[in-house]
């Protein structure tokens, strides 16, 4: 390009060309950092898969957008499951932070049951671990994202925990599966609760009632009036001559049918804002052994109350419409405990007959129930080596009634108070006793919480409340099962 400058043509330099390579490698560079982004962001999601709950809540804070190498991520990891393995107290400040060391669920999980069962430490894998302390240091092993609201509102936090989960309608585990996280603050308390109640309903010493059970059913509703069938004996076989017919017999048309209507039970349990601002892990430690103590307590009652009924007599028998225990049915005694008695009333047992056949039924007592009150009394005569008596000629003879008899004895608090009462139960292996159902099957109760802050309790009273329901029926099945002293 030629130009004139001052009349003398000049040569004009030509404008420089675009810079292409320049742009094309600050393209390259932005697509090899998205690609690099995309490639951190899917090994972090891997790398977070495999973790708890807290651990993926620490890594994802330190590593979500940027970039980064997988050794990295693996460093960090490791740094914090060593740092789980320390046992150091939660405690939240007016800052919102945290002054602690994040654990696992399974130390976490160990330390609260431990604090629910009353123990200073836990057994983890071999080690010692301290119990929690408070509630906040509890809520906040599992979830540190809660420490601000722990800052700001620590009442509502405490109650926000207690009420995430509610279950009722079939075994606690599985409704605890279903509604929240495995490794959650809310999983770890509900499992805690999960094994006081089934370890409650399991305890023979808190369940003595289950040895004079002999038939166990699965109820639909509450509404319907179960039916027990006693088929009566078929007696001796009779005699075939040879080439004869056999001969039909009738027996099994006079059934005998006990009814057994089921009862609802239930009470609410609640928990105060004042109780939770305390941050004693005392305050929710109670509530797995207050409602499992309920919950055995109860089911105690309805067993030997439908053995005591609201007389004394036991509950009128379907088959008759007389009551367990009286004269028309032979088994009501007014004997006072003693251990001459006590063969007397066992004697009555073995003698009772089938209705059909008109044969001793062979009944055989196997269990003594008796108030707490001749717990002396019992004891001697059943455990004692030789016979109780004051003939001089008898005292070295053998106690028949621990020799002979076999009995097991129980010990009852009766629904309706007494200090004198004893009876006698056959064997449930060889005799009708006592017939029980359950609403499902399910032998634990249902428990919900009222979940909801603007009504019900936590609106009206700042209360966080539990609500227990159970559903049970007893009944006696044959009243030659049974035989009664003193009342």
């Amino acid at each position: 390009i030629i130009a004139k400058r001052d009349g003398k043509a000049e040569e004009q330099a030509p404008e420089p060309e675009p810079a292409t390579e320049d742009l094309s490698q600050s393209i390259r560079e932005m697509v090899r950092e998205q690609v690099q982004a995309a490639s951190c962001n899917a090994l972090l999601e891997a790398k977070l898969a495999g973790l708890t709950p807290i651990e993926q809540y620490v890594v994802r804070a330190k590593f979500e957008g940027r970039i980064f190498e997988a050794s990295e991520v693996d460093a960090e990891i490791a740094k914090i499951r060593d740092l789980a393995g320390k046992s150091n107290p939660v405690s939240p400040n007016g800052s919102g932070r945290v002054d602690r060391v994040i654990e696992s669920f399974d130390v976490n999980k160990a330390r609260l049951q431990a604090a629910i069962d009353r123990k200073p430490f836990a057994e983890v894998g071999g080690r010692q671990v301290e119990a929690f302390h408070t509630v906040s240091e509890a809520l906040l092993a599992f979830d540190p994202s809660k420490s601000h609201e722990f800052a700001v509102r620590p009442q509502r936090a405490f109650q926000n925990a207690l009420r995430e989960f509610t279950w009722g309608g079939g075994e606690l585990s599985d409704r605890v599966n279903e509604g929240i996280e495995h490794t959650t603050f809310a999983a770890a308390w509900a499992d805690a609760l999960n094994r006081h109640l089934l370890a409650a309903v399991a305890d023979p010493n808190r369940n003595n009632w289950r040895a004079l059970i002999s038939n166990r059913v699965s109820l639909r509703d509450l509404t319907s009036t179960h039916k027990f069938v006693q088929l009566t004996s078929l007696g001796v076989l009779d005699t075939v001559l040879p080439g004869a017919p056999y001969q039909e017999v009738n027996a099994y048309q006079e059934d005998q049918q006990q009814t057994m209507t089921p009862s609802k039970y239930g009470n609410l349990f609640l928990i105060t804002w004042e109780a939770l601002l305390r941050d004693d892990i005392g305050v929710i430690a109670r509530i797995p052994g207050d409602i499992a103590n309920a919950w055995t307590l109860t089911l105690h009652d309805a067993v030997f109350g439908a053995i005591q009924g609201p007389a004394g007599v036991g509950p009128l028998m379907a088959y008759d419409s007389t009551p367990l225990y009286a004269d028309a049915h032979g088994n009501l005694g007014t004997l006072a405990f003693s251990a001459e008695n006590l063969k007397a009333q066992r004697l009555v047992m073995k003698k009772f007959t089938d209705p059909t056949t008109g044969r001793r039924k062979g009944y055989n007592a196997k269990y003594l129930l008796y108030s707490v009150d001749l717990e002396a009394a019992v004891w001697e005569a059943v455990v004692s080596t030789y016979k109780l008596t004051s003939v001089a000629a008898e005292i070295n003879l053998p106690n028949f009634i621990r020799e002979r008899m076999g009995l097991e004895v129980i010990e009852v608090d009766y629904p309706i108070a007494t200090e004198t009462r004893w009876e006698l139960v056959a064997d449930p292996a060889s005799a009708p006793t006592l017939g029980i159902g359950f609403l499902g099957g399910r032998e634990v109760p249902d428990v919900f919480v009222q979940d909801m802050e603007t009504v019900g309790s936590m609106f009206n009273s700042d209360t966080v409340t539990y609500k227990v329901r159970g559903a049970v029926g007893v009944a006696p099945l044959d009243h030659r099962s049974f035989v009664r002293g003193n009342a």
